[in-house]
């Protein structure tokens, strides 16, 4: 009547069936994990990747997607030099609030040094980053407007690695409104 053998191996597809599809899972959890959420990266971490990527070459400008600033959360020239794994050293990076520069009710800026976000709520941004000799920069009085464009970077005159004796790199970093 009723053929045992044939009950228990459907049970057995089943069970094979549950432990393919926790392989399955598993797979596509780790390779989520590995992406970039738009709008979750954490803006020193960004910016020290940018600079990173940027800081052997001179007058490449790289812009970051949209980074977002939390309460008390911010970039130092110390933090994005340290991701560099010391080809810069703190003096060499220059952090700047840039087009947040009227907002200091919401950004603490320490010339040159690190931008603070103090808000209540979350604020979205973008991270514009460019690398050169200070003596270059300083050199040329139209200097990031010629490589960082209209919307670049405009004020850099608290960078005190832009001077026309520094023959080593500089790097700039400053925040932009972010216009997904």
């Amino acid at each position: 009547m009723f053929n045992s053998s044939g009950q228990a191996f459907s049970v057995f597809k089943l069970l094979i069936a549950a432990v393919v599809a926790v392989v399955i899972l598993t797979l596509l959890l780790s390779i989520i994990g590995r992406i970039d959420i738009i709008g979750q990266r954490d803006p020193q971490e960004e910016a020290g990747k940018i600079v990173n990527a940027i800081a052997p070459q001179r007058a490449v400008v790289r812009i970051s997607g949209e980074v977002i600033f939390n309460p008390n959360t911010g970039i130092s020239n110390r933090g994005v030099a340290s991701a560099t794994r010391g080809s810069l050293a703190d003096n060499q990076v220059c952090v700047l609030v840039g087009d947040f520069q009227d907002e200091e009710d919401r950004f603490q800026y320490q010339s040159g040094v690190s931008v603070i976000y103090t808000g209540s709520s979350a604020q979205n941004a973008a991270i514009i980053a460019i690398c050169d000799t200070g003596s270059a920069m300083y050199n040329d009085r139209d200097y990031f407007r010629n490589y960082t464009g209209e919307r670049g970077i405009t004020d850099a005159r608290d960078c005190g690695c832009i001077d026309p004796d520094f023959n080593q790199k500089c790097c700039v970093v400053a925040l932009k409104r972010y216009r997904g």
